[in-house]
């Protein structure tokens, strides 16, 4: 494929690509390595040191309730689930390995943050290194270092480094790769030992967490794609995989790990035909975010768009309220966006270079089949990790194609060219490095701001141990679900209990109506999610006019 030079080629150029990705990826997340401590951080400190309502050990940090209605019970009497949760709600997630590195960092790191994310680091880096080995075996050099460019600046990565919690997903996502990796390497004959590493790669990345099963998406691919082997042969390859994941699977559900009775959790095993649902339109969009940089977090936390339409004011205050809510549009979005890949899939064989074609097909297959594993959980940018290694593949290549049509085309082409390279290298190189820049500056910011606004407010140190905490409603998390573990982390007495009103963001008219009655109304139409389709309460459980909650 390289040519006489390939060998050199690949020691030096390989290296360099790689080297440049990892100083540019580092370059512009520099400030989340002092962004400190974030939502589920202070869960996880908590259940270290006894604090967390429930007993929970350093392999089982990510239980934060089994759904008993015993352990519910406690988590909403100390506010750390609302009043609203569904009494089944069940928020646990097998990842023992990840869970073990969190312990791992606050015995060795204490409250020292910055060491934390010094370890996100190593694995994001691990993460990009072993995303380039996959490409660089099956794309041509140039054409793999574009696609490695383009994964070390998206945008994806910053809550998985800026979050420690999160940092499963570059561990499960890490290890995936490098199983992957070993895996083709064992398919062509290079190395037969490939084989037996690649199946202790994938067992330790199914440890870290169910983010495995969307790399393993592009093991399956490879062998239905790229390999032409009778297919005997192919399930006989594959067997192992299957049998890590079946056990993977039996063991979560026999230890009771699971998601239920959320609205932003579907668990595939415990309601299939509701996650079945939720893959027809949470995979689309979450391909628009990958594609033309619609981000996927806009699902749930609105369009930046809305404001500047508004200003034009092309429709009136009857017009827009008539008009589609944004979940519509984005989905609208999102299915248009993936008939666009399906067509260019269907074009690669004149858009790509003909020794490249089949390895396009099934990188871009395995970004695809990537989603569905993940599409349990609300769109966000965070769960594309693994299926942007596919994509970007797909932006390189055609990438390429446009830069050698400028080349070679007539003028109505070059011009044509020029434009599509244009937008490519705009949507993917400067605005995913621009939006990976501002959220590493914001996650910091929010970090130290969130932390520093809990223990500034102004509570009785003497009294508090005894008190409850009522929040009315807040835009940050630390003040909706932390004020107790974040108090606790640094030294100050925790509440008695700190609960929540409303889980909106948006303001209030607040009226006393009586010595022992305070009545909200939020001041917006937009009241989805504040309760009912939140992540506590399905949204097919809603409240009525009349019920009491105690």
């Amino acid at each position: 494929m390289l040519g006489a030079a390939g060998p050199l080629l690949r020691r030096v150029g390989f290296p360099v690509a790689l080297i440049c990705a990892l100083g540019m990826g580092v370059a512009l997340r520099w400030p989340l390595l002092d962004s400190g401590f974030f939502a589920d951080d202070f869960d996880h400190h908590a259940m270290q040191v006894g604090a967390y309502p429930l007993a929970r050990g350093r392999f089982d940090m990510f239980n934060f309730s089994n759904g008993t209605a015993a352990e519910n019970r406690v988590l909403m009497q100390s506010g750390h689930f609302p009043w609203w949760s569904d009494p089944r709600v069940h928020l646990s997630m097998l990842r023992p390995l990840s869970s073990a590195l969190i312990a791992f960092d606050f015995s060795a790191f204490g409250l020292e943050a910055r060491y934390f994310h010094i370890h996100s680091f190593v694995w994001w880096s691990l993460c990009v290194l072993a995303a380039g080995l996959v490409l660089i075996e099956v794309l041509p050099q140039p054409m793999a270092a574009l696609a490695l460019f383009f994964f070390a600046l998206e945008e994806c990565h910053s809550l998985p480094l800026g979050w420690l919690a999160n940092r499963s997903t570059l561990v499960s996502t890490a290890l995936g790769f490098f199983a992957l990796r070993d895996h083709i390497v064992f398919r062509t004959g290079a190395a037969p030992c490939a084989r037996l590493r690649s199946i202790l790669f994938a067992a330790l990345s199914l440890l870290g967490g169910e983010y495995a099963f969307s790399v393993l998406a592009y093991l399956l691919a490879f062998e239905i794609f790229q390999t032409q082997e009778p297919w005997r042969r192919r399930v006989f390859v594959l067997w192992p995989f299957a049998l890590l994941s079946l056990t993977y699977m039996v063991v979560r559900q026999a230890l009771g790990y699971g998601a239920e009775g959320s609205g932003f959790y579907i668990s595939p095993t415990g309601a299939p035909w509701a996650f079945l649902g939720a893959v027809a339109w949470r995979v689309p969009v979450m391909v628009a975010d990958l594609t033309i940089g619609v981000v996927a977090d806009w699902y749930t936390g609105g369009t930046p768009w809305r404001t500047a339409i508004l200003r034009l004011q092309l429709f009136s205050p009857t017009q827009w309220r008539a008009l589609p809510d944004w979940h519509a549009v984005h989905i609208g979005i999102g299915l248009v966006t993936l008939v666009l890949v399906l067509v260019i899939c269907r074009a690669l064989a004149r858009l790509a270079p003909s020794g490249t074609l089949r390895a396009l097909r099934w990188l871009l297959v395995g970004g695809l089949l990537s989603l569905v594993p993940v599409a349990g959980s609300m769109p966000s940018a965070r769960l594309t990790v693994a299926a942007s290694v596919g994509f970007d593949a797909l932006i390189a290549a055609l990438l390429w194609a446009a830069a050698t049509r400028m080349l070679t085309s007539s003028w109505l082409g070059r011009v044509l060219a020029a434009i599509s390279c244009f937008v490519l290298l705009y949507l993917h190189g400067f605005q995913a490095a621009e939006r990976s820049e501002l959220d590493a500056l914001g996650r910091r910011f929010r970090g130290v701001m969130e932390s520093a606004w809990v223990l500034s407010a102004d509570i009785d140190e003497s009294a508090i141990a005894k008190q409850d905490v009522v929040i009315v409603a807040a835009q940050d998390l630390a003040t909706q679900w932390y004020i107790p573990y974040i108090r606790h982390m640094y030294g100050r007495p925790k509440p008695h209990a700190a609960w929540l009103l409303s889980g909106s963001a948006q303001a209030f008219d607040l009226a006393r109506v009586a010595d022992n009655v305070i009545e909200l109304m939020a001041i917006t139409s937009s009241v989805d999610m504040m309760a009912v389709g939140s992540n506590y309460r399905p949204a097919d459980r809603p409240f009525h006019a009349g019920d009491e909650v105690h």
